[in-house]
């Protein structure tokens, strides 16, 4: 099981019917706690200068190297307990 933060910006209509594509962040975590993966969604929001109006977080637990191979789960950030 790997664990990563997934952080997407939310595109104009501007940027969509240009073909812009949409920004995102993903970082690898480890072993972090709930009260740990916000932190470290908030700091990464704040180094991007995005916010919490402009993006969507969330944790993605992916099982796809499990034995056997099971679907990811994708938790929304406020159900990150």
């Amino acid at each position: 099981m790997r664990k990563f933060i997934e952080i997407v910006k939310e595109q104009t209509e501007e940027q969509i019917e240009n073909g812009e594509p949409q920004e995102m962040i993903r970082v690898e975590i480890g072993d972090e706690t709930g009260p740990e993966i916000l932190n470290r969604i908030a700091a990464l929001r704040a180094g991007a200068g995005w916010t919490v109006e402009d993006s969507t977080a969330r944790l993605h637990v992916c099982h796809h190297d499990d034995t056997p191979p099971a679907p990811c789960e994708l938790i929304p950030e406020d159900e990150i307990t």
